[in-house]
């Protein structure tokens, strides 16, 4: 998966789903790329980036472009709580799925910011042992 390929899925003004699960070459720059997509932006509701292993806090703050988004997996990639608190904007967002090391108390403290600040909002959150890999 390249740029490239990002670029011409922005021209799909209907996608409303996008499953890039464990596509290893989705990056930060991939999601600044569809984040500049109108179309897209205004459509997408069901986001799943589990497993892309490069997406980190940078390209995690150009979700709230997707207005719409209600369902966004963030399982695996690699993200601290900082990047949950970009995602506030994202009122219509029901379920996210992150992963967590276990008692790491920033994340939590994101989580429960990032629920007060969307309504309705359901955070999944698998837990990882400290020092084991999100992989």
């Amino acid at each position: 998966f390249t740029d490239d390929g990002v670029g011409a899925l922005g021209r799909l003004s209907r996608l409303s789903s996008l499953d890039l699960y464990g596509c290893c070459g989705v990056s930060d720059s991939c999601l600044e790329i569809l984040a500049q997509s109108p179309g897209l932006t205004g459509s997408l509701r069901d986001l799943n980036l589990g497993s892309c292993h490069r997406i980190t806090d940078e390209g995690v703050r150009s979700l709230p472009s997707f207005q719409r988004l209600h369902r966004l997996n963030l399982l695996r990639c690699s993200i601290t709580g900082k990047a949950l608190l970009s995602l506030c904007p994202l009122k219509h967002l029901r379920v996210l799925a992150v992963c967590s090391v276990v008692n790491d108390i920033r994340m939590v403290a994101a989580v429960r910011a990032l629920k007060m600040s969307v309504p309705g909002l359901h955070v999944e959150v698998e837990a990882v042992s400290k020092g084991a890999s999100q992989t």
